[in-house]
């Protein structure tokens, strides 16, 4: 027993009858020898809350030394060893005493072997090995338990020899796990640390691994190569991070995998302060990725920037579309919240250090169909920040009213005023609006304008909404930031689009106007509608910015020169789906300013079966330079005007998408388009019809739950053999990047603003 030589020995006489076993090294360590009670009878002699704590097979505390536990641990082991008769264990080289508190993994497994194996030195050990002895010296039972004593004790020898080869073998792999750790698992004996890595024999224990130091290594992510589990009992690797599917561009990068480990072990709060400003974007990134709205809200409450766009520190609009992000954006928009809040209270003690001026959730993709269990559609996100700005405006006015009663009198109300007010944030969103969503939205523009929270539309998007409310939602907007208007499903014919145009003029940034589905029909001209027409040309002339127009399923026939007529830019996407076009506009529209110019263009529904495929090919013609988008859904062409048009699909050089669904073409036919477009190297997506030679010959049936919409009969076997052929041409082709689809649905459309 090593004696007892420290201040503590002079406070009381009991320890030195007692012997207890204490090492003064790392940290004060006590025998646990003797019965509970010695526990308590040291309790006098520590410092007000010095706690006692299980070490391995002893009792230690948290008293810092700079001696080493282990060496002194295994200098009286073998002092003890030689008491007893037995070999003691060859000198070895002492480890230097790491920095960070780190022990050999290889006694925290031998301590745990010898408890669970109970070949630890001990009264019962030491009575099993000697039992042969001192049953027969009794003269008790001269046979059968003397040979059982023998039989005890030779099974107790040889389990402490596998024991102590075990023991060796470890040796020989010495890894070093931090006392966090080791504590850790000795309060829960159940859970499976992972092993650190480290070199095998001497160098592993002096731990230089200069690539992977002990403070980097904790944030690599399990199943890295810099930490591959040791061979030894602890193997099991606890999922720190979640298994998500990651483009390879992100899931490559080591910063960004140290951003996934790190974003892991939540709370960060004591870390950002000393956190660089150049690690937000990348730990901003992984939390959004693997979904950790609580990281989120921490990293926003101290970010140190003046500007957060979620699109260019996520990445790609498919990360956005791929990921859950309804509690993330949620949190983001509550850490803005409790931020302004805080600096309503506080004015000008604000210790976090947040910099946010600019909120920018633009560029989130909609989900209305709620395919993903957490997506966020674009009407949820309005609703969640109107509610955002009026929750912050309705504080500010509570906040200026107990201002105003601290301060009586006549100067009562000015003082509050003047006291200073926080800078505040400009959201900028999206924003999608109906019936249902109308009010709140309605009271966020009009009492945020002037409060900490701001909103800033960039496109509005109105369905089935009155044309009142949609004027009232239109005043209140920022003029300096929308740049498109989307109404759609209102049937506001040529009379309400006359009121409501007249409101668009105030935004000079408006590129993109959507007005389908408006029921305006001027088939057969009157006055009335004569009229209607030259305000609606005026109107559009006062839009100097628009390049995009979309007057889908307004019937037009005849009047596209009057309608376009007045346009001060050429037009860049134009959609003119069911608009019952006459050759007379297409004529047009190939010798107008706007065809050179076109890279959208949508003429689904017409009939190019009668005369106006000559007029189309024509305009192809004029449009082939710059045209990226064709959409010819539902057009009623066979094969015959497929093959008039293929030489002119062929000189669109730059052409991506091309939309033939819903025509009566063949297997044949098909196949034939896809080797002569091979040759365009930007085309990437083709959406093309089930082939005519694919039905089966029956009536057409009617579509369930519907009346009036009817198809005919699939023949399934037909179809998988087509399909087949085509995707075998395009695989021999070696044309990776290009899909073939007869599903127009599932796959994102082109929009103008990504062009």
């Amino acid at each position: 027993m090593a004696h007892f030589r420290s201040p503590l020995s002079r406070q009381g006489g009991d320890i030195a009858t007692k012997k207890p076993r204490v090492f003064l090294n790392f940290p004060l360590t006590i025998s646990r020898a003797g019965p509970q009670q010695d526990r308590a009878g040291f309790a006098p002699l520590f410092p007000q809350g010095f706690r006692f704590q299980r070490f391995g097979s002893a009792l230690s505390s948290r008293w810092p030394r700079d001696r080493d536990w282990n060496r002194d641990r295994d200098r009286d082991r073998d002092r003890d060893r030689g008491a007893r008769g037995g070999n003691a264990r060859p000198p070895q080289s002492e480890p230097p005493a790491p920095t960070a508190r780190w022990i050999p993994l290889a006694d925290w497994n031998r301590d745990r072997d010898r408890e669970s194996s109970g070949a630890r030195e001990g009264p019962r050990s030491r009575r099993l090995r000697g039992g042969s002895r001192s049953l027969t010296g009794t003269g008790i039972g001269t046979g059968g338990r003397a040979e059982l004593g023998r039989e005890r004790g030779a099974a107790t020898s040889e389990r402490t020899s596998r024991s102590n080869s075990a023991l060796a073998n470890r040796k020989a792999e010495t890894r070093w796990l931090p006392l966090a750790d080791w504590r850790a698992q000795r309060a829960a004996p159940q859970a499976e640390l992972p092993s650190r890595p480290g070199r095998a024999g001497a160098a592993g224990r002096r731990f230089r691994r200069r690539d992977n130091p002990p403070a980097f290594r904790n944030l690599l992510p399990p199943g890295s190569a810099a930490m591959a589990p040791s061979r030894s009992r602890s193997t099991q690797i606890p999922p720190c991070v979640p298994k998500r599917q990651l483009p390879p561009g992100y899931s490559d990068s080591l910063l960004f995998l140290c951003a996934r480990r790190m974003v892991a072990q939540h709370p960060l709060p004591v870390l950002l302060p000393a956190m660089p400003a150049h690690l937000y974007p990348i730990l901003f990134q992984a939390a959004f990725l693997d979904g950790r709205p609580l990281v989120l809200r921490d990293l926003v409450a101290a970010w140190p920037f003046p500007v957060l766009n979620f699109q260019r520190l996520v990445g790609r609009r498919e990360l956005l579309r791929d990921h859950p992000c309804k509690l993330c954006v949620q949190a983001v928009i509550l850490a803005v919240v409790a931020q302004l809040r805080r600096q309503l209270e506080e004015p000008g003690h604000d210790a976090s250090g947040c910099r946010l001026r600019v909120l920018d959730v633009t560029g989130v993709p909609d989900d209305p169909a709620g395919r993903a269990p957490d997506g966020m559609s674009v009407w949820s996100g309005t609703v969640a920040l109107a509610k955002a700005c009026v929750e912050v405006s309705k504080h500010q006015r509570e906040f200026q009213r107990r201002g105003s009663k601290r301060h009586k009198g006549r100067s009562g109300a000015a003082t509050a005023a003047a006291a200073p007010q926080p800078p505040g944030v400009d959201v900028h969103a999206d924003l999608f609006v109906n019936g249902t969503s109308y009010g709140i939205l309605r009271d966020a523009l009009q009492t945020g304008s002037a409060g900490p929270l701001r909103l800033k539309c960039r496109e509005f998007q109105a369905e089935k909404l009155s044309l009142a409310g949609i004027v009232s939602l239109l005043e209140t907007l920022d003029p300096s930031c929308v740049r498109r208007v989307d109404l759609r499903f209102r049937n506001l014919g040529l009379t309400g689009l006359s009121v409501i145009l007249p409101h668009l003029s105030r935004f000079p940034e408006l590129r993109s106007l959507k007005l389908q589905y408006s029921n305006v029909d001027v088939r057969r001209p009157t006055p009335e509608s004569a009229i209607g027409i030259r305000c609606l040309a005026g109107q559009l002339g006062m839009l100097p910015s628009l390049r995009e127009l979309n007057l889908g399923s307004s019937r037009l026939s005849g009047n596209l020169r009057q309608i376009l007529c007045d346009l001060q830019a050429p037009l860049e996407s134009l959609e003119l789906a069911f608009c019952s076009l006459v050759p007379a506009d297409l004529a047009f529209l190939s010798q107008s300013f706007h065809a050179p110019a076109l890279k959208r263009l949508d003429l689904s529904g017409h009939d190019f079966s009668q005369g106006l495929l000559e007029p189309l090919r024509l305009l192809l013609e004029e449009t082939s330079a710059s045209l990226l988008h064709l959409d010819l859904m539902e057009c009623r062409m066979a094969d015959p005007h497929l093959d008039a048009l293929l030489p002119t699909l062929r000189r669109c050089s730059r052409l991506r998408f091309l939309g033939l669904y819903g025509n009566s073409l063949s297997t044949a036919a098909l196949k034939e388009l896809l080797r002569k477009t091979l040759e365009l190297p930007d085309l990437r997506l083709v959406v093309y019809p089930f082939p005519v030679d694919c039905y089966k010959p029956e009536p057409p049936r009617r579509v369930p739950g519907s009346r009036r919409i009817y198809e005919e009969p699939m023949d399934g076997e037909r179809l998988a053999a087509a399909t087949a052929e085509i995707s075998q041409l395009l695989a021999n082709s070696g044309r990776t990047d290009l899909v073939w689809t007869y599903n127009p649905y599932g796959h994102g459309t082109l929009d103008y603003f990504s062009l």
